[in-house]
C-alpha cells in the first residue's frame, strides 16, 4: 500500500491471478491481511496490533485496504472466502494470551470493522463467510472467549488453532478448532 493506503494496482493483479487459479481448480480460497498483523523482530514491525492506540492510528487504513479486497472480488462466488487478519498480537508480541483486556476490546473493534466494511460492498459480499480470529489466531490460556464480541452480523467463523507446546508440530498432537457462530 502506499501512503494513502490504495493497494498497488499491479499486487492486486497478482492476488486476482492466484484467487483465479485456485477457484478455476474447485477449490476454495481465503484472502486475508497476512503479515500486516504478527510478531515483531529481525527488523520487522508490524502494522496492526490489537491496541487501542493502534486501532485508532489504523482504523481508516484498514477499513480502505479491506474496501479495496471487497469490491476487486466482490462478485466472486462463496468459494472465496476472507479473513480479517492472522495472529494479531498485542503491543508487546504476545502470543496465546494478550497482557492487557484492552487488546481484546481491539481485536473486537478490528473484526467489526472488517465485517462492515466488506458488507457495505455489496455483491456476493452481502452473504460471504467472513473469518475472524481469536487474538493470536490461538485458543490460549488467557480469557479471551469472556471478551469475544458476538455483534458480528452474516455469515462469519471464528477459528484459532491449539498448539500443545512443544508437541505442536507432530500430527497426533496438533488440533485445528473451528466454530460456526
Amino acid at each position: 500500500m502506499d501512503q494513502d493506503g490504495n493497494v498497488d494496482a499491479a499486487w492486486m493483479n497478482r492476488v486476482h491471478e492466484i484467487v483465479d487459479y485456485v477457484i478455476s481448480q474447485g477449490l476454495y480460497c481465503i484472502i486475508n491481511v497476512h503479515h500486516d498483523t504478527g510478531a515483531d523482530g529481525n527488523g520487522w514491525v508490524s502494522w496492526l496490533k490489537a491496541d487501542a492506540s493502534n486501532y485508532t492510528a489504523n482504523k481508516a487504513r484498514y477499513e480502505k485496504l479491506w474496501q479495496q479486497i471487497a469490491n476487486e472480488f466482490r462478485n466472486y462466488d462463496q468459494r472465496l472466502l476472507f479473513e480479517a487478519y492472522n495472529e494479531m498480537l498485542d503491543a508487546k508480541s504476545s502470543w496465546n494470551f494478550a497482557q492487557s483486556s484492552t487488546a481484546y476490546d481491539a481485536i473486537n473493534k478490528y473484526a467489526q470493522s472488517f465485517v462492515d466494511v466488506v458488507r457495505a460492498t455489496g455483491g456476493n459480499n452481502a452473504q460471504r463467510n467472513l473469518i475472524v480470529s481469536a487474538y493470536g489466531a490461538s485458543s490460549g490460556s488467557g480469557k479471551w472467549s469472556e471478551r469475544w464480541c458476538h455483534r458480528h452480523i452474516g455469515r462469519w467463523r471464528c477459528w484459532c488453532r491449539f498448539r500443545n507446546g512443544r508437541n505442536y508440530l507432530r500430527p497426533q498432537k496438533a488440533e485445528r478448532m473451528s466454530a460456526n457462530v
